[in-house]
């Protein structure tokens, strides 16, 4: 059963991305969403990453320092990227090229006939036994295969989260045959 178009946009901004659709463009652009659960690990993170900065500035120790200074910007750093890495996805394809940005690492390549896109959902359970669910969409050539888009969410949206995979397949498929 296809998604209306209305459905379609709801679904994308409730796992944090837009989806625009004109018929000879689609476009799929995560944004960053400051109230979004998921982010709450970042935070946390981030906000680790301030006490090793404080003992850098407040401790006289010459070795402390060093190692408060490296284990602060370091965790500081990967809370940074992960969030940035959300705020700058994104998928644009036209008839003749498909560009990705995802995982901080952009990429352009034109649309050859051997072209395909795949659906994989995989499923990851914390430690706290809570079961999440990323569904990546993969671009499939004869000798690469390339992640150009994913999103996530608690398994209780499974569903949900599948017909918009499997929607978003078929329209990029549509866009690039």
């Amino acid at each position: 059963m296809e998604l209306t178009r209305a459905e379609e946009l709801d679904l994308s901004r409730q796992f944090g991305f837009y989806v625009i659709e004109r018929e000879d463009r689609f476009e799929a652009v995560s944004y960053f969403h400051i109230g979004r659960q998921d982010n709450w690990g970042m935070y946390l993170i981030l906000a680790l990453a301030l006490f090793p900065v404080h003992q850098m500035i407040y401790n006289e120790d010459l070795v402390v320092r060093i190692f408060c200074g490296i284990l602060g910007i370091g965790l500081g750093g990967f809370a940074l990227l992960g969030l940035l890495k959300q705020a700058t996805d994104q998928l644009v394809v036209t008839k003749d090229r498909i560009t990705f940005r995802n995982s901080l690492v952009r990429r352009s390549l034109p649309v050859e006939k051997d072209m395909k896109i795949q659906m994989r959902t995989d499923r990851l359970v914390s430690r706290r036994g809570q079961p999440h669910l990323y569904v990546n969409l993969w671009l499939v050539t004869p000798t690469r295969e390339h992640r150009i888009f994913d999103f996530s969410s608690h398994e209780k949206d499974r569903i949900l989260l599948e017909r918009l995979g499997k929607q978003m397949r078929a329209t990029i498929n549509r866009h690039i045959q």
